[in-house]
């Protein structure tokens, strides 16, 4: 297994690392990856839910063009538009506090 730096800048900033280190390249590498602890985040993205709020709001988008054409708002925007962001917040919760 062979590793290379994204970038030059990167190579130059380890092989500085390595020097400052006294260690030769392979175990300063190997200690860095074996004794780091890295958080890693899972995203719990609902693909499921995001399917539906498009849907919702291709719906809305279609409510609020016949309200431009007919001159009028129906009813049922307002509970939509509470609706969508109901959902959204319960999204953003979820994501923000995972299990």
């Amino acid at each position: 297994m062979s590793f290379r730096p994204a970038s030059e800048a990167e190579e130059q900033a380890i092989l500085e690392k390595v020097r400052a280190s006294g260690l030769s390249q392979s175990e300063y590498l190997r200690q860095a990856v074996l004794k780091t602890r890295l958080v890693v985040r899972q995203s719990k993205t609902d693909f499921q839910l995001i399917h539906e709020l498009n849907k919702i709001g291709v719906n809305l988008n279609q409510l609020v063009h016949g309200a431009h054409i007919h001159g009028r708002i129906p009813d049922s925007i307002p509970a939509l538009c509470q609706k969508i962001e109901d959902l959204i917040m319960k999204a953003i919760e979820e994501e923000d506090n995972p299990l």
